[in-house]
């Protein structure tokens, strides 16, 4: 009897220490924190250009703004005409972004009328293009810097380089709009006839990518 009582007993100091052993490995003082709610979002990256122009001549001028296409249209153009475009443009994101710039000349010869037929200048227009993008002398500025001067039909070769012409744009409207400029004339001394009925056109493209430095 004795024997059970004291095989009890060791049983049950056991039993005691095993509880003792357990509740001391989870008797510590303990605290959890939680992150939740983390969250990842794109910037944007987005060039506004806002087109404007004037002339001496008759002109139609479509501002453009975000997505929209702005240009303006100078008519009835004659020796002693000037006038300029303008473009502003705008990063109205948050990204910071690099400008390039690219130019396409074109132009037509929209048949010769009598006057040209008889100006022998009329003939230089080997390339088929219209004797109007290289009788226009233009001048292109970034504000008050000027970038390149010379006739339209250069143009699209200069700004293919090389060098690369571009321009850093921070997001956020971090600095003032960047402003170009491109200032146009046709010569009456040296500009006559062989220009009549001619047109010549100008593609120009902006395209800010991210500014990966």
């Amino acid at each position: 009897m004795k024997r059970k009582i004291r095989l009890s007993a060791l049983v049950a100091v056991m039993v005691l220490m095993l509880a003792l052993l357990i509740g001391g490995l989870y008797g510590y003082f303990d605290d959890t924190e939680e992150s939740t709610g983390n969250t990842f979002t794109a910037g944007t990256l987005n060039l506004v250009a806002v087109t404007d122009g004037d002339a001496t001549c008759s002109f139609t001028a479509t501002p453009g703004g975000d997505g929209a296409n702005g240009f303006v249209v100078f008519e009835n153009i004659a020796p002693g005409d000037s006038g300029f475009i303008e473009w502003t443009l705008t990063n109205v994101g948050n990204v910071d972004g690099v400008l390039t710039m690219a130019a396409a000349v074109g132009g037509n010869e929209n048949g010769e009328n009598e006057p040209e037929l008889a100006n022998i200048a009329g003939l230089h227009d080997v390339d088929g293009d219209g004797d109007l993008d290289d009788a226009l002398s233009v001048e292109l500025f970034l504000g008050a810097t000027s970038i390149y001067s010379g006739d339209l039909d250069g143009l699209a070769a200069f700004l293919a380089g090389p060098p690369a012409y571009d321009e850093n744009m921070a997001g956020d409207l971090g600095v003032t709009p960047l402003v170009y400029t491109l200032n146009w004339s046709v010569d009456g001394p040296t500009v006559g006839n062989e220009i009549q009925s001619d047109d010549a056109t100008l593609d120009m493209t902006f395209t800010l990518d991210q500014d990966l430095t």
